[in-house]
């Protein structure tokens, strides 16, 4: 790295891009999670301007970009966990999401940035070789050498990952165990409640759509609406944080974590017992909410994504919050 050289990142995750809000016969697609491609746009547009004296930029997925399980395969529903099946998948959304694509592939074509997909639980697909390479081609194959997929990302320091893998819920395979060995074709090893939670979001959605969408960012606002009474709120952080405190025991290299997955976005101090304090960034979901007491309104999309900026040898991180209207950043 160049003496003070600037590199900036910009780590969104938990968009859940479905097969798009509008589906092939044109009618308004009343499953889809994600609804704010037009939005996603101005941010990255506007992020890029922000930067526009760093030397590299670089975009990073925090994990469950997409959903595959909210995409249907020859109108079926559910996990179907092969290759062949997470290819027309990807096929699907990459069709339904053209703005949000366009937007990436544009911003790609700048010859300073580069991006990462962080592999989260709803799109571990993106563990397919051939996925891999069908989204490098559809974002342009003259940069495929800058788009990684990783399971975790080390920013000096700073500690980067989805956070499914820290989730009392899940028994999520490490990245070695991921694929089952199948004398017809490989299969991804999906957590038997990984598979429960999909069938049930995915019937909620089918036979009451705002009860499914409810459900699917129910953990973000089970914990909001209770974080007003101290003794829930304490008991039930510590549960979501109980396996991430366990894990930065082990490395006592890491003092800061950027980490999604459970939908509330904020800045949180963590107490190690060895004293240590490990700040805790959580860039929140950009998938559609709605309000738990009144989850037949319209839906409505909030941008909070983190922010890393790092300059010769010093690197800092916080949480933004993005206006698509005004285009405007401001601390969150």
């Amino acid at each position: 790295m160049i003496e003070n050289e600037k590199t900036a990142e910009l780590l969104v995750g938990d968009m859940h891009l479905g097969e798009g809000v509008v589906d092939a016969t044109g009618a308004v697609n009343p499953y889809e999670d994600f609804l704010d491609d037009e939005g996603f746009a101005r941010l990255l547009d506007a992020w890029a301007r922000r930067h526009a004296d760093a030397a590299v930029l670089r975009l990073r997925f925090t994990g469950d970009v997409l959903d595959y399980s909210s995409i249907r395969h020859r109108e079926r529903w559910g996990i179907r966990p092969t290759e062949t099946v997470a290819l027309d998948r990807t096929e699907t959304c990459l069709r339904g999401h053209q703005v949000f694509w366009t937007a990436v592939r544009r911003f790609l074509k700048d010859p300073r940035a580069g991006m990462v997909f962080l592999v989260g639980n709803h799109d571990l697909d993106l563990s397919w070789p051939l996925v891999q390479w069908r989204i490098r081609r559809a974002l342009d194959t003259a940069t495929s050498n800058r788009i990684r997929f990783e399971t975790e990302s080390r920013l000096g320091k700073i500690l980067v990952v989805h956070g499914d893998s820290f989730d009392l819920l899940y028994d999520n395979p490490s990245f070695g165990e991921r694929f089952l060995p199948d004398p017809v074709e490989p299969k991804l090893n999906v957590p038997f409640n990984a598979r429960l939670t999909v069938r049930l979001v995915a019937w909620l959605k089918r036979c009451c759509p705002p009860l499914g969408y409810l459900a699917q960012h129910g953990p973000a606002w089970a914990l909001g609406l209770i974080r007003r009474s101290s003794a829930l709120s304490a008991a039930l952080f510590y549960l979501t944080t109980l396996n991430l405190k366990r894990h930065l025991a082990a490395h006592p290299e890491v003092w800061m974590v950027v980490s999604g997955h459970t939908h509330l976005a904020g800045v949180w101090n963590l107490r190690l017992k060895d004293g240590r304090r490990v700040t805790y960034l959580n860039p929140g979901a950009a998938l559609a909410q709605v309000h738990p007491w009144r989850p037949w309104r319209s839906r409505f999309t909030e941008w909070t994504p983190v922010e890393i900026v790092r300059i010769g040898p010093a690197i800092s991180a916080k949480l933004l919050r993005f206006d698509p209207a005004t285009a405007e950043f401001s601390d969150r």
